[in-house]
């Protein structure tokens, strides 16, 4: 399976069997440095387009877990670390953040029941 792939912070972050892996890359030597840190299992993907629903910038990670209905929007540190929770679960099915004005934009789902 392939990926798309983001680079920050001297980190090279893609999925690996369906998990958010990041590895640090040399880019002035394009090449890997060090051992791969996982970071997050079932990233929901789409297959036709290799893509991983995931985004970083800075030191900010967005990505979309495949199973659980409810989502938990968790704030984490460089190390994969919880920091805090924002807000209530809900069913979040994607979101974009902006590095530039620190603004998430999240899209959610509407059930009805």
């Amino acid at each position: 399976m392939g990926s798309n792939v983001a680079y920050s912070d001297e980190y090279l972050f893609y999925l690996r069997e369906s998990t958010l892996t990041a590895q640090k890359f040399d880019a002035a030597k394009l090449r890997f440095e060090g051992k791969p840190i996982s970071i997050a299992a079932n990233i929901e993907y789409y297959n036709p387009r290799d893509l991983g629903y995931f985004s970083v910038s800075g030191d900010t990670l967005i990505f979309n877990i495949a199973t659980p209905k409810n989502r938990q929007l968790t704030w984490l540190d460089a190390s994969g670390k919880e920091l805090d929770h924002f807000g209530d679960p809900a069913p979040y099915t994607g979101g974009i953040f902006s590095p530039a004005t620190q603004i998430a934009v999240l899209s959610r789902a509407n059930t009805i029941y």
